[in-house]
């Protein structure tokens, strides 16, 4: 299968964004005379867009792949072994990564004191919230993102062995629109549930982007008209109407939550509707290449942040050329480390196979 190049510059301005919305770039400043609040706050509206085009993105390369090959169930063991593994990985890097924290915290206050946190710490971390929602420690928030795939992609399988997928795409978005009720819209109606799950909010961007990768030619017949152009203008378009729409939420229901809007689907069908058509936008480019690492900026991306917001004073941070460069060093740090680390795994993994090698002919 020839790799999409588009989908690798999608993914980086994706990731990018989503580091952005941890980042919170420009909160408790002032920038150029304006509160940095308001400037921080257009910035997480149009990164929203970020979560959901990795679930879209997931969506249509999983059918494709499914689709191709022979051994379907085989395959869809893998990818669910594969993200399960990487969820477990990082998980336990960042519980580590906690224990530690408290450790340096509060090791002034003695030993009894470090033993109590350790003790509430883990008692915290496995509940009924941890299978479903992706209720995790301190530092791996972000990780629920994985948890969410994984549910959306079984239910996704089942959905394709019984060929039922325009079905799960109509389930999913009636679900996708009763769970904005716990999100933008929470303060005109009120779900009391976690809807920034699989079942509300992933579930349909990944039936969304298989539903584009099943129908791929006929889409292609069909908007051979519509060029780039008009494409990136209406992306741009919704993802502005997505700003009016988080502000507009916000100023007449105060919602309890704000992690997913409706103006965000004709956005990503757009986006969807670029990969489809063009597959080789920034191909060999170093852009394309971070992008093609966007899953290794986005498990480690949150270690960087919680270690310099730990080590460096919260007061010089603040400063406006801070708020400038803290996003793009976090992305960029991430992307080096991660894939540093995936050469060191190479590496070790050569070694043990010449090792295996070694002693299978002694």
């Amino acid at each position: 299968m020839e790799r999409n190049y588009t989908i690798d510059l999608i993914k980086f301005f994706a990731i990018f964004l989503v580091v952005c919305i941890h980042t919170n770039p420009f909160n408790n400043t002032v920038i150029f005379g304006v509160r940095g609040d308001y400037v921080s706050n257009i910035i997480v509206a149009v990164a929203k867009i970020g979560v959901p085009l990795f679930f879209a993105i997931s969506g249509y390369l999983f059918y494709t792949k499914f689709e191709i090959t022979e051994f379907k169930h085989e395959y869809f063991k893998k990818y669910m072994r594969k993200i399960f593994n990487l969820f477990v990985c990082w998980y336990i890097f960042y519980v580590i990564y906690d224990l530690f924290v408290i450790l340096f915290t509060n090791y002034s206050k003695g030993f009894q004191i470090v033993m109590q946190q350790f003790q509430e710490y883990f008692s915290s971390l496995f509940n009924l919230g941890f299978i479903f929602y992706g209720t995790l420690s301190n530092s791996s928030y972000h990780l629920w993102y994985l948890i969410a795939l994984l549910w959306a992609v079984l239910i996704l399988y089942i959905a394709l062995k019984m060929k039922k997928l325009n079905t799960l795409l109509i389930i999913s978005l009636v679900l996708h629109f009763i769970g904005q009720f716990g999100q933008s819209y929470s303060g005109l109606v009120h779900i009391p549930l976690n809807t920034r799950d699989a079942f509300f909010f992933g579930l349909f961007y990944v039936s969304l982007g298989s539903f584009f990768a099943k129908n791929k030619t006929t889409i292609l017949k069909t908007t051979k008209i519509i060029k780039i152009t008009p494409l990136i203008s209406m992306t741009i378009f919704f993802t502005f109407f997505q700003v009016i729409e988080r502000l507009l939420t916000y100023s007449l229901w105060n919602p309890t939550n704000i992690n997913y809007f409706i103006t965000t689907i004709p956005a990503i069908i757009c986006l969807l509707l670029i990969m489809v058509k063009y597959t080789s936008i920034a191909r060999g480019s170093f852009v394309s290449k971070i992008g093609a690492n966007a899953v290794g900026i986005y498990v480690t991306h949150v270690f960087f942040l919680e270690l310099i917001t730990t080590i460096i004073d919260t007061s010089t941070l603040r400063n406006v050329l801070a708020q400038f460069i803290l996003t793009p060093f976090i992305f960029f740090l991430s992307y080096i480390f991660y894939n540093n680390l995936q050469l060191i795994k190479k590496k070790m993994k050569k070694r043990t196979n010449r090792f295996q090698k070694q002693i299978n002919i002694n």
